[in-house]
């Protein structure tokens, strides 16, 4: 998680960490990394928005 808050999760290449696109990176990551042994499992209520979490560094 923390490798996606420092840029790895800009999977639009904006320089910017939502909650969506941590959870877009981790839910491809974790299989990854665990062989296919572990998914990641998400409970985000409908009513929260896409907050950004991270900027990356020399973005705007």
């Amino acid at each position: 998680m923390a490798q996606g808050l420092n840029g790895k999760a800009d999977v639009l290449g904006n320089g910017k960490i939502t909650t969506a696109s941590l959870q877009t990176w981790l839910d491809a990551e974790i299989p990854r990394l665990s062989n296919n042994l572990q998914r990641p499992v998400f409970a985000t209520p409908h009513m929260v928005p896409n907050r950004v979490l991270s900027v990356k560094v020399g973005s705007r």
